[in-house]
């Protein structure tokens, strides 16, 4: 074996046994000493839905209120049916999310980036270690099952299989129902048949939640409340000033509630703390639907423009935990789909990907103690609402396909 060689095994086999310790590092060994809060509450949950229905909202986990629909409490049920033992339950669904995360890659490779190539090793290091992505394993919580399904509804709705794509997003709707904005664009682009599969798949499967229950009239009323108590105050009421909540609501709290530990009190006002981040959120909603219905007929545009939806759906929801952006995973994804396109704007998109991707010490006392340094701690926010800046901009200029192909006839 020529001297190359060997040198080229051992720099290879060097670089993936430092990956692999620093993924059994900051991946792995962090699961271990995790209380998996999030985890645990679905799994209490699942006990309540099988046998205490009414008790099903009155849950309270460590960071507010349960705020799943009932059809969450009956997947999760399964983990409770294998094994009534928290422990074992866990690491079932450790087994299952890591599963999900080696599926994802696959996806990439086959759709999104479908070279073996360092820029593709770089991508792949990007997600395993992406900071929200890391912490939702860490809580088990449940994004990186959604940023799996968004992925598999893009890839069913891009080679035009609607019926597939449209159960995809009815499983999207009932786990999350922050989906259901995106219904908007499929509204606009007249996709009606996807829309109709899609919210026969959301009947069938919240029929089945509540079929499923011993107790099925006590469970329809909680299907009731999840729908008009539940839900409104996921977009409407927000959730503590906490710096880990990376919302437009938090900030708000953060800049113009009374002072405390995680306060600035800039301006002293409850107006601006709790009605300001409406306005703010309508801005979104209304521009970005506005640009949508213009340029609905840039069918060459069309992977950004639902990438903006995406993002907005994500910047208005209120209570944003740092690991909910685990799903903005699935934003780069479609920035990589349309990479030609963003030509002139690569490096400012990849630098706020790479803000969101680092581990902020937001509790730190530098950061506590200062309170104009305390603006730093919404910086994973300012990053995402630039992200949506940079495809809204690109977006504006697109020309629509009829008028593109009628000038190049000319």
């Amino acid at each position: 074996m020529k001297k190359s060689n060997v040198f080229k095994i051992i720099i290879y086999s060097s670089i993936i046994l430092i990956l692999l310790w620093l993924f059994y590092k900051f991946n792995y060994l962090p699961l271990l000493d995790s209380w998996f809060v999030d985890f645990k509450t679905n799994y209490q949950a699942s006990y309540n839905y099988l046998n205490a229905p009414d008790l099903l909202y009155a849950i309270v986990p460590y960071n507010g209120g349960y705020t799943y629909p009932p059809i969450v409490s009956m997947v999760y049920s399964i983990f409770y049916i294998i094994s009534n033992n928290f422990e074992t339950a866990k690491l079932l669904w450790i087994f299952i999310n890591y599963s999900v995360l080696i599926l994802i890659i696959v996806l990439v490779y086959k759709f999104y980036y479908t070279k073996i190539d360092v820029k593709f090793f770089l991508l792949t290091l990007f997600i395993v270690f992406f900071k929200p992505l890391r912490d939702n394993l860490k809580y088990g919580n449940i994004k990186l099952i959604l940023l799996f399904l968004f992925i598999l509804l893009h890839i069913f709705y891009d080679k035009k299989k609607y019926i597939w794509a449209g159960i995809v997003y009815g499983f999207l709707i009932v786990l999350s129902v922050q989906p259901i904005i995106l219904s908007f664009y499929f509204l606009i682009k007249k996709k009606y048949k996807f829309l109709i599969v899609a919210f026969c798949a959301v009947i069938i499967l919240m029929f089945l939640a509540v079929a499923g229950a011993n107790n099925k009239t006590e469970l329809f009323y909680q299907t009731q409340k999840y729908i008009f108590v539940v839900v409104p105050n996921l977009f409407f009421e927000g959730a503590s000033a906490a710096p880990y909540i990376q919302s437009i609501d938090a900030m708000c709290k953060r800049l113009f509630l009374d002072y405390n530990e995680y306060t600035i009190e800039l301006f002293k006002s409850h107006f601006l703390a709790l009605k300001l981040p409406i306005i703010i959120k309508l801005f979104f909603v209304v521009y970005t639907l506005a640009l949508l219905y213009k340029n609905r007929k840039c069918s060459n545009f069309e992977h950004s423009q639902l990438n903006l939806i995406f993002l907005m759906m994500v910047l208005i929801h209120s209570i944003n935990w740092e690991y909910h952006y685990t799903i903005l995973i699935f934003s780069l994804l479609l920035i990589i789909k349309d990479y030609t396109l963003f030509e002139n704007y690569r490096i400012p998109l990849f630098l706020m990907f790479f803000i969101i991707f680092l581990p902020i010490p937001y509790d730190n006392k530098i950061f506590l103690n200062a309170n104009i340094l305390q603006l730093f701690v919404n910086i994973k926010l300012f990053a995402l609402c630039a992200i949506w800046y940079i495809v809204f901009k690109k977006i504006r200029h697109c020309v629509p396909t009829a008028k593109l192909s009628s000038k190049l006839d000319v």
